[in-house]
């Protein structure tokens, strides 16, 4: 083994912690993604949450101009993709924090009565 200097042990120490950093954070979105997603298909008026492996969660509803409408006026911003062919109904939702998430779901309980 042959020895390093101080600054290259500090760069991979920084590499490194930066790396949990960011896997901490991947794995905080992983797991809202899957809350919501689990909500969303609790919720009586939602016709169907499709699997994502991504930062967002795309879900059908019967209304879609309604909910995004009530969503908007309550501040919260998501994409309306029913007029996308084969997505009729579709709204999709970008995951946040844990805070904004739960908002996203008390408004949209709401906007489903």
């Amino acid at each position: 083994p042959y020895n390093i200097s101080k600054l290259t042990s500090n760069i991979v120490i920084k590499a490194v912690s930066q790396k949990k950093k960011y896997q901490r954070f991947v794995n905080k979105i992983i797991n809202e993604r899957n809350r919501i997603a689990n909500e969303l298909s609790k919720m009586k008026n939602i016709r169907k949450v499709l699997p994502s492996d991504a930062n967002f969660i795309s879900f059908f509803v019967d209304d879609p101009k309604k909910v995004f409408n009530i969503l908007e006026k309550n501040g919260i911003i998501i994409r309306d993709r029913s007029n996308q062919f084969n997505f009729s109904g579709g709204l999709r939702i970008s995951v946040g924090t844990k805070k904004e998430n739960n908002k996203f779901l008390n408004v949209l309980k709401k906007a489903l009565l």
